[in-house]
């Protein structure tokens, strides 16, 4: 079955299809001038009838003689109403009819047959076809008037000037052809769809990038356009046709409107404008399929969609909540231990910032002065690096706790047999490894505490968080273990019974010579030990280590701190290491997977996963 819904895919589809027109629309302008220009047998091109002249360049010539470059984008709004309907449609009906038939498959396969994708297609080709043929009607009418001199009206006027002087039924001109048509993007999509297959069942899915269904996507429309360009021709002219007046010759079919084609303007009347439409098909579906790709990539939220072929690794997100899609671009990558800073206001605040706007003009340029306030609300925990930064709307309940509860659901369903027992991660491949969520308290230890504890309550009841119990002395497993640094609570969490959060542990207290009981009590607050590269070497070894890779006496010191947090069963994470120069930064970073960190502090989470 899909990974997402068919309504992500729909809208995905939708939303790669408006960006592909705008960036293509001048080339699908001039096909459809080609395509509607007729021209008789026997009529010399250098006439100066230029509605009679469909060569391309002389469309392109008298396009912008008479309009200019905007004369290039007449119908770009009913146009983005079509194609942005079109897709919806298409891709949600080709999905929901493909999950019919994957939902027979075996779990192991990989997609459907030639003959399912045919199938496939032609359902959500004809249904397409049909709901969105008015919307195409409107763009042919609006782009043909440009041409002939016409004012640019609106795509709600055209539609009305269609309906009072031609009828309703002509908002469903060409619709014969069109649903002829419908093998055009099976044949495409058949095409996308079988080598996609290829791909994945040789290289996994993470291997099918967007640049690829870039390529793919415009191969299969080469194909699907050379093949079937009469019956577009045929279509557009339909689009055009104005309402029979009486008297006037009798409507023809389909087969009688080709027939009339080849007669008056020869075969070549069937391919006006050809290149122009196969250069702009092959564009329009190579951005369509690479924008799809990288939208779809950008709502697909599920645990699936995320972590499925990812390998778990020992990456630290540090300060998660600055990257463009905070948790998901961690879990994405396999990331195991996510941080966020977290700042609790008991009393909600307003925040008032002076914003700048300047316009420009031919002439001058002007600027505009206006407060912008944002509102904090009482009672709530926000996130992000400094107050001066926060954002309304990026609260602890929308950036991490509500996505990995939805998560947590989703892997953890209620079944009728097997082991209900334990509780699975948000690691598709791993569902056994436990994300690490740290919570930097930048605000007052104690009340950010109390009102962290109130957040937390539906994990706890679901059994989600790991905890340790400190009346029979035992830590029970869970699919998250949370860590609190920064302002540490420390005598709170001490006083529970039962601890569901840990406190970040001091790392540079794990020395072979220290207190063992000490190092004990600290293994009862904490699953992971953290402090500064600094801390660590002490000042004269860290400066030189800001310029060179670790010496071997540096690594045997960090070996030792690493050894003895082992010993106690804690994990291990170190900060503050140069992030600059690159080179020292990544020989740092290995060194310390080789010595035994177990959480790597990165902020460039692909460059990391690159390195090893």
């Amino acid at each position: 079955m899909s990974e997402v819904p068919e309504i992500a895919h729909a809208i995905a589809g939708a939303g790669g299809g408006a960006l592909s027109m705008v960036v293509t629309y001048p080339l699908i302008t001039l096909s459809t001038l080609a395509q509607t220009a007729t021209q008789r047998k026997g009529e010399k091109t250098e006439e100066k009838d230029t509605d009679a002249d469909s060569s391309t360049l002389a469309v392109i010539k008298e396009v912008l003689k008479e309009k200019g470059v905007g004369g290039l984008y007449a119908g770009l709004e009913s146009a983005l109403y079509g194609i942005t309907l079109t897709n919806f449609i298409y891709y949600y009906f080709y999905e929901l009819t493909s999950n019919v038939f994957l939902k027979t498959k075996k779990k192991n396969f990989k997609g459907l047959t030639t003959m399912e994708s045919i199938i496939t297609g032609a359902i959500a080709g004809a249904i397409t076809c049909v709901g969105s043929n008015p919307f195409w009607v409107c763009n042919t009418r609006m782009i043909a008037a440009q041409k002939k001199g016409g004012s640019s009206a609106s795509t709600l006027k055209t539609f009305i000037d269609i309906i009072e002087n031609d009828g309703l039924k002509t908002l469903f001109a060409g619709v014969l052809p069109a649903l002829v048509l419908v093998i055009n993007p099976i044949i495409q999509y058949t095409i996308f769809e079988q080598i996609k297959n290829i791909i994945v069942a040789k290289n996994g899915k993470k291997s099918f990038t967007p640049g690829k269904a870039f390529f793919i996507g415009a191969f299969g429309k080469l194909i699907a356009t050379s093949l079937t360009y009469p019956y577009i021709t045929l279509k557009s002219r339909m689009h055009i046709k104005k309402k029979e007046k009486e008297g006037s010759e009798e409507k023809l079919s389909m087969v009688q409107e080709i027939r009339k084609i080849i007669k008056e303007e020869g075969l070549e009347g069937l391919y006006g404008g050809l290149v122009v439409k196969v250069l702009q098909s092959i564009s329009t579906a190579a951005f369509l399929f690479y924008f799809k790709e990288e939208l779809l990539t950008g709502i697909n939220y599920t645990v699936k969609g995320l972590t499925r072929d990812v390998d778990v690794k020992p990456l630290h997100s540090h300060n998660d909540y600055w990257r463009n899609r905070p948790l998901f671009d961690a879990m994405s990558v396999g990331a195991v231990s996510v941080e966020s800073d977290i700042w609790y206001f008991p009393q909600g605040f307003e925040m008032t910032r002076p914003i700048v706007e300047t316009s420009y003009s031919l002439k001058k340029s002007s600027q505009v002065t206006r407060n912008v306030t944002s509102y904090f609300k009482n009672n709530e925990v926000y996130v992000g690096h400094s107050q001066v930064f926060l954002e309304p709307i990026n609260t602890l309940f929308n950036l991490y706790l509500n996505p990995l509860f939805q998560f947590l659901q989703y892997v953890n369903p209620q079944v009728s047999t097997g082991d209900s027992q334990r509780k699975n991660s948000v690691y598709y491949n791993s569902p056994e490894q436990p994300m690490y969520l740290w919570f930097d308290f930048k605000t007052e230890a104690n009340s950010t505490y109390d009102a962290l504890l109130t957040w937390l309550q539906p994990f706890i009841d679901n059994n989600y968080l790991a905890y340790y119990d400190s009346a029979t002395d035992t830590f029970h497993p869970g699919p998250l273990i949370l860590t609190i640094t920064g302002n540490l609570p420390t005598e709170k969490v001490k006083a529970e019974t039962i601890r569901y959060t840990f406190l970040d542990g001091p790392l540079q207290k794990f020395k072979e010579d220290s207190d063992a009981h000490e190092l004990q009590e600290i293994s009862k607050l904490s699953k992971v030990a953290s402090a500064s590269l600094h801390e660590l070497l002490g000042d004269e070894e860290y400066q030189k280590s800001k310029k060179f890779e670790f010496t071997q006496f540096q690594k045997d010191k960090l070996q030792r701190y690493f050894d003895t947090a082992h010993k106690y069963g804690v994990k291990t994470r170190i900060w503050g290491d140069v992030t600059w120069p690159q080179k020292i930064r990544d020989s740092h970073l290995k060194d310390m997977f080789e010595l035994g960190c177990d959480l790597l502090n990165v902020d460039d989470l692909k460059h990391a996963v690159s390195m090893f």
